[in-house]
């Protein structure tokens, strides 16, 4: 019999992608000048085999003013020496075919990751995928947050698949992002995913080994000075539109550090209850969130990481609070609020925090379920 082809959620999503390329036509444009142009500058860096300055701010730009004259700020370089080898192809083309290289190649992956989700979760997963705000900003304002989700999702396949050290060595290529991966190997620890942790590791250490090799000691010494540059030509960060739990403080206008780390602290005991004793799904789609709660700068295009583990959620919890948290945390609404400014800038990271404790809940429902019975055998034996 042939297979009806599902109208209503493939006109949902053509209309979705719609409304998020006439409203990405409008800031792209300018996009290329800003983060994308550090990855350039990168990828341009390691081209030229300029390893060892690579973190020199004034060569960076000079790079940068050849690629984008009309660049309005510098961008430094801030990332590990191995993005810069990652990068170094797209350094092969000029700069405006390079950028649209890079936005196309991450539409191309995020339709991929569309198309499978669809065959594996159903056609209602096109909606969700086309309404999560996340993947469409990073999109519209060059990020490579793609490119974390395909690291995320691949590796949570592999181990799906019984391949854990497969597993944990690709999850360790997101560490060109480190920050957005903090809590994975504890998470992976008190799970009891040794074997992923390792491939984790290894691959993590030969990354770090590769990258000092690459600039040497002078070039952390430049790296350090780098990040400590004082001056008002690069973007300062806004804490308060962030989505981590440091951001909640912020908006009721608490600028108290301590406050965010206790917060931040809290984060770790509902992430060890979400873990412990609990299915690849759930222990992954809690590393994944809790990692975004807990790090120090993290906007909402670096959720996109967490699609694959909300889809998880939608359709493999059993959890009705879990399951409406999860279609909580896809949709644009809560995205939106950071545009309003304080207060409003809690909703974000409200959301994500209610996703993370909905799946410590449920860990927590299963594991007393299951003592009772076990008692009882014990009594009666």
């Amino acid at each position: 019999m042939k297979r009806k082809v599902p109208w209503i959620p493939l006109a949902i999503a053509v209309i979705a992608s719609l409304f998020w390329i006439a409203i990405g036509s409008t800031v792209v444009a300018k996009a290329k000048t800003y983060d994308f142009l550090s990855a350039y500058t990168a990828g341009m860096l390691a081209r030229q085999g300029n390893f060892a300055r690579l973190y020199d701010a004034d060569l960076q730009y000079r790079v940068q003013k050849q690629a984008a004259s009309d660049a309005p700020i510098r961008i430094f370089v801030i990332r590990p020496p191995i993005f810069a080898l990652m990068t170094a192809p797209f350094a092969l083309l000029p700069f405006i075919p390079s950028f649209w290289l890079w936005i196309g190649s991450q539409i191309a992956a995020l339709l991929a990751f569309w198309v499978w989700a669809a065959r594996r979760f159903g056609s209602d997963a096109l909606v969700y995928c086309a309404f999560f705000l996340p993947a469409a900003a990073g999109l519209m304002n060059g990020q490579d947050n793609v490119w974390m989700m395909a690291v995320v999702s691949l590796a949570y396949l592999l181990r799906e698949r019984g391949r854990p050290i497969a597993a944990g060595a690709v999850l360790a290529i997101g560490l060109v992002k480190f920050h957005l991966l903090l809590l994975f190997p504890l998470a992976m620890a008190v799970s009891g995913e040794w074997r992923m942790l390792a491939g984790f590791s290894i691959a993590g250490a030969g990354e770090a080994i590769l990258s000092l090799a690459l600039v040497g000691w002078s070039g952390l010494q430049q790296y350090w000075a780098l990040l400590h540059r004082p001056g008002q030509d690069v973007i300062a960060p806004v804490p308060s539109i962030m989505i981590d739990v440091q951001a909640l403080p912020l908006n009721f206008g608490i600028d108290a550090g301590w406050v965010g780390l206790l917060l931040a602290m809290a984060v770790i005991p509902v992430l060890a209850i979400a873990v412990r004793g609990a299915p690849l799904w759930r222990w992954f789609s809690a590393a994944a969130v809790a990692s975004l709660l807990v790090s120090p700068h993290v906007y909402k295009y670096d959720a996109t990481l967490l699609l694959l583990p909300i889809l998880l959620a939608i359709f493999t919890s059993h959890s009705k609070f879990t399951r409406i948290a999860a279609a909580t945390a896809v949709i644009p609404i809560p995205y939106l609020f950071s545009f309003a400014g304080p207060p409003y800038g809690v909703v974000p990271p409200l959301t994500l925090l209610t996703f993370l404790v909905a799946l410590a809940c449920e860990s927590y429902r299963e594991r007393h379920a299951v003592q009772p019975t076990e008692q009882q055998i014990a009594v009666t034996a």
